[in-house]
């Protein structure tokens, strides 16, 4: 799972942002200044992207982050989950 925030220059603007990796392509949109990209396969490296949408039309990408989930390992009561975090620090 990746929590991916970002700071919004725009109220009116919906965010999407992509993780692209060998395994596929991953998705999840939002009006707010966050969203989370769930179900990523463990082991895999991605690159995370980010564009912003408006009636003016789509943003250019934010520049890319890599990312890479970790090897699956079976759960124990004292690990918790693991989250990322990517901050796009601005969007034009």
């Amino acid at each position: 799972m990746i929590h991916v925030h970002w700071r919004s220059t725009n109220d009116d603007a919906t965010y999407t942002v992509t993780a692209q990796g060998e395994k596929g392509l991953y998705q999840c949109s939002s009006t707010g200044e966050s969203c989370t990209l769930g179900d990523l396969p463990c082991g895999s490296v991605f690159s995370v992207t980010a564009v912003a949408e408006t009636q003016a039309g789509w943003s250019l990408p934010s520049y890319s982050m890599p990312l890479e989930t970790e090897e699956h390992s079976i759960p124990s009561p004292s690990r918790k989950q693991s989250k990322f975090s990517v901050d796009l620090l601005h969007f034009s």
